[in-house]
């Protein structure tokens, strides 16, 4: 008698054909603040331990780089622009 066991997990990770990129060339992708200056790469990694406003960036590890992906980038954007009362 042979039993078949259906998989519930996806064993991909969530980062998995997603594109790339190190918590300190972020700033990069972003627009610069007010006052013209870049954001910190501090700030992407406090975003990512952190969060801000109740909402954290999500991150891997790729030997000892933290990264994430423009796509995470996108969805923690539109979490807060959503939280502050915005349009996403």
């Amino acid at each position: 008698m042979t039993t078949k066991v259906a998989l519930c997990v996806d064993a991909r990770p969530w980062w998995a054909g997603e594109n790339a990129v190190r918590l300190s060339d972020l700033p990069r992708l972003l627009p610069p603040l007010p006052n013209g200056r870049r954001v910190s790469s501090a700030s992407t990694y406090r975003w990512s331990l952190a969060g801000l406003q109740g909402v954290r960036l999500r991150r891997f590890r790729v030997g000892s780089t933290w990264c994430t992906t423009t796509e995470e980038l996108a969805r923690w954007q539109r979490e807060l622009t959503l939280r502050a009362g915005g349009d996403a």
